[in-house]
């Protein structure tokens, strides 16, 4: 094994948060009697959701008014006549419910933890949410330790996350790599941190941001287990 930390992002590159998501909120919407036009309502979500995590991740904005916030917009755009605050807490409970893998996740912690290398989480995510899905997903063996923005006092793409990550580790991050679907958080903070990063790009996405650059990209997490 090339590397002796592997840090690794949650959503979408371990587990599949899109399909969480989209159960939550067709379950959150059903429970409040909601049953039409869900599709619409998703993808205008998705979007609101995104530009909302994209501003946390700049620091413009708290991550428990994002969490409400996202719901208000969208119920503001309808017309929807529903508690933001209520609907949230419900969804998130929906959400740490609902956990499926990303395919050859276990395979490939399982090898690298034969391997007798250093795991770890980094994740932007919602603290209790992030716990609750690691436990219900059988993952969390396979760590050695789990930063969440929460406890570490930043988010990516800040360094600060990572140093925390560093020390937790309790080894040096010039053997270090972060692995993440997000460009402007996860590659970007590896950057910025200094280690090498990885790019998990299964639905072969253009890169955007053409000015950050990851070491490598990969279409299948199995990839990493030949890294030279």
């Amino acid at each position: 094994m090339k590397f002796d930390l592997y840090l690794f992002d949650l959503d979408d590159t371990l587990l599949d948060f899109q399909k969480s998501q989209n159960i939550a909120f067709e379950k959150s919407f059903s429970e409040f009697g909601i049953l039409n036009a869900m599709s619409l309502y998703f993808s205008d979500y998705k979007r609101i959701s995104q530009n909302l995590w994209d501003q946390f991740e700049r620091n413009e904005i708290q991550k428990e008014v994002l969490r409400v916030r996202r719901f208000e917009v969208l119920f503001e755009q309808y017309g929807i006549q529903l508690d933001a605050h209520k609907f949230s807490d419900l969804y998130l409970h929906h959400l740490s419910d609902n956990n499926f893998h990303i395919e050859y996740s276990v395979d490939v912690l399982r090898a690298i933890k034969d391997a007798n290398k250093k795991i770890g989480i980094i994740t932007n995510g919602i603290k209790a949410v992030q716990y609750k899905r690691l436990e219900a997903s059988n993952l969390k063996t396979f760590f050695d330790f789990i930063v969440v923005s929460e406890e570490s006092g930043s988010a990516k793409p800040h360094v600060g996350i990572f140093e925390y990550a560093f020390q937790l580790a309790q080894m040096p991050k010039n053997n270090a790599i972060i692995i993440g679907d997000k460009i402007e958080a996860d590659i970007l903070g590896g950057l910025n941190a200094g280690i090498s990063t990885c790019w998990f790009n299964p639905y072969n996405k253009q890169n955007s941001t053409p000015h950050i650059q990851p070491h490598y990209e990969i279409k299948s997490l199995l990839e990493i287990l030949n890294f030279k």
